[in-house]
Parts: C-alpha cells; structure tokens; sequence
C-alpha cells in the first residue's frame, strides 16, 4: 500500500503543479476580474460534476474493493452518469449563449462531462487496489492539458479560454489512458444498458454534494463581494491543492484496504505505514503560510499583494483538510457514511454561511476565514465520530 500511495501522490502532486501554473499564468494575462469570472465557472462545473457523481464512485470502489460486486456490474450506470454529464453541457453552453456569457464561460461545462467521465474510468482500477496504475492516466490528463493550453496561446487564443479548453481536454484523455491500461475483463462496457447509478450512495452521495459544494466558494464570493474580490481568493486557492490532492491520493489508496480490513484497528495498523505522506503534505502547507509574503508578490505580482493573508489562511486549512483526511476516509469505508455525510455537510454549511455573511465586508479574507473554520469542524467531528466507532468482538 505504501508504494502505490508514493506513486499515486507523486504524480498527483505533479499534475497539479501543472494545474497551478495554467491557473497562475491565466491570473498574470488576464485583468482581476476577468480571471474571477472563469474561475468561478470552473468552479461551478467542478461541483455539477460531483452532484453528478453523487458519491457514486466511492460505493462502487468499496463494492469492487470488498469483492461483493465486479467493474463490469456497473458498466450501465456509468454510461448514465455520462449521458446526463453531456447534456449538462449541451445546457450550459445554451444558457450561456442566451445569457451572453464570455466564451470562456460558455464552454465551461464541457469540464463537467469531461469530469465525470474521467472520475469513472478509474474506479476499475481502484477497486482493484492498484490504484498506483492511475498514475499513468494523472500525468497524461496534466500533459495534454498543458499542451493544449499553451497551443491555445500560441494561436492568440484569450487565456480564459485556453484555461478552459485545456481543463476539459486533459481529463478526456487521461479517461482515455485509464481504460486502456484496465484489465479487458475488468473494464467498463462502452456500450451497455443504462442504470441507476446512485443506487445505494445515498449518504455517499450527500458528503459528495456537500464536498462539491465546498466548490461553490468562489462562485458565492463573486455575487456577494465581486470578481476583484474572487479574483484575489481564486489567484491563491489553488497553490495548496497539491497538498491536498497529495492527502487526497493517500485517501483514494488507502480507502480500498480499509474496506478490505473491516475494523478501524486493522484499518488503522495498515495506515501507519503511509501516514508519512499527510505528514510531508502538512508540513508544506506550514511553509507555504511562512513563505506568502515573499511567494504572492514574486509570482503574481504586486496587484496582487492583498492575496499574502488569503494565502496563509488558505494554507491553514489545507493543513487542516489533511489531517481530517485519514479520519474522514475511515469513517466512509467502514460503512459509516451517513455519520460522514451529515458531520461533513454540517461543516461546508457552515463555511457558505459564513461566506454570505463576511464576504461582503472581508471580501476575499472573508472567504478564507470561512474555509479554516469549515476545515476545523471536520477535524475536531471526524476524531470524535471515529474514536466513538464501536470496537469489534474479534479486536
């Protein structure tokens, strides 16, 4: 476990260096509130896409994972996820064009089909606890976004637009590579009958809504303190995710052998050979807060400047988000989903509330103070509800 947990991170964290330099290198080229506008709508079609989903995945990995359920016995479903994924998009663009949206706007929700898609290609692949064999279909995604955004660019294409194009290509293809590195007898059915594709993810899917929503930050700042405000919060938001998507990959590693463990002390005792990764994650975000006042400035600019306290409380909760990680992802796989979903949607309410109502005066600080606290919730929540955990017969 530890190995795969090594390989998936690392090239997690590498792909999201990527992510942070289209996201950045957007922010430099384009005016404040410019950048606020596309940010916020890929935020939004980032949380459309986790609605879709509806915790879906995770119960299919748990189910593959606990060998009650083969990959192919979800093949309908998934073909339902994408069929409503593209025509979200189809709607969107629509909406948009009526509206008289930016392009960048209106082609936005080609992010939630290519989401969607990607996200479930890969349950074959981690059911079958080889989730190190992602990696591939990660660098892929990072690359041909990369390449296709700077192309874009090249042929004098507005950044916002590249921005978008590249974040919907790149999943599409590293969807592409993770079916063609799955096992044929393991590999979703292209062609299948369509099925209910949230059967029995009820209180999966509520923490995925409520994940998703998390997403719906920027948006929320935009219409409350505006795309200056949004704009400042969305240029410094993102240099963390690596930290959290490294927490994130330890949790989509270890979650299978959770499920395969059955306790929380089994589960526990083959945790600890990869809890050095949120260490390392935690001690980056640590240095990232230090370092804001130097980083911001250097990188961004000085039009930027009022983003260095964005950024260290940013960072902050993205110490926090790791260290809840471990707990979170033990209380979902253990079959304690509904105490997961309603300690989880408890936080992110929180943290919207508190964006509605410090927003309009702290601006994009508002929204970070937000984000801490939220974070927090989950902590001191997810250690109560798993210490709370009833302890088998057999330990």
């Amino acid at each position: 476990m530890s190995h795969q947990t090594v390989f998936f991170a690392g090239s997690t964290g590498i792909a999201q260096l990527a992510t942070i330099c289209i996201y950045v290198l957007t922010a430099r080229l384009s005016s404040v509130a410019e950048y606020g506008g596309v940010v916020s709508s890929v935020a939004l079609a980032m949380t459309i896409a986790g609605f879709i989903d509806f915790g879906s995945n995770s119960l299919w990995v748990r189910e593959i994972s606990a060998a009650r359920k083969a990959a192919t016995e979800f093949s309908g479903a998934a073909l339902t996820k994408g069929i409503i994924a593209a025509a979200v998009a189809a709607m969107w663009a629509a909406v948009a064009a009526l509206a008289g949206l930016s392009v960048g706007a209106a082609i936005a929700g080609t992010i939630v089909f290519a989401v969607v898609v990607s996200q479930s290609s890969a349950v074959p692949i981690r059911g079958a606890l080889e989730t190190h064999m992602l990696s591939v279909g990660v660098i892929v995604d990072r690359i041909i976004a990369l390449v296709v955004y700077f192309a874009l660019l090249a042929s004098q294409v507005a950044p916002a637009v590249a921005m978008v194009v590249g974040l919907a290509a790149g999943p599409i293809a590293g969807a592409l590579t993770n079916a063609s590195i799955t096992r044929p007898l393991e590999r979703l059915r292209a062609w299948s009958v369509p099925a209910n594709p949230w059967h029995g993810a009820r209180y999966l899917g509520l923490a995925s809504i409520a994940v998703s929503a998390q997403s719906m930050d920027t948006p929320l700042l935009t219409s409350i303190a505006g795309a200056d405000a949004s704009g400042i919060y969305g240029s410094v938001s993102r240099w963390t995710q690596p930290m959290g998507l490294l927490s994130s990959a330890f949790a989509t590693t270890v979650g299978p052998f959770i499920a395969q463990a059955g306790t929380v002390r089994r589960a526990w005792l083959a945790l600890r050979r990869a809890m050095w990764l949120p260490g390392l994650a935690i001690a980056i975000c640590g240095l990232i807060a230090a370092l804001a006042p130097v980083l911001v400035p250097l990188v961004l600019g000085a039009r930027y400047a009022d983003a260095v306290p964005v950024l260290q409380l940013v960072a902050l909760a993205a110490l926090l988000s790791v260290l809840a990680q471990p707990l979170f992802t033990t209380l979902q796989y253990l079959s304690k989903e509904r105490v997961a979903a309603r300690l989880l949607g408890c936080a992110v309410a929180i943290q919207l509330l508190l964006i509605a109502l410090l927003g309009s005066s702290m601006g994009a600080l508002g929204a970070a103070l937000a984000s801490v606290s939220s974070q927090l919730i989950i902590v001191v929540l997810s250690a109560f509800a798993v210490m709370k955990m009833k302890v088998e017969p057999d330990e």
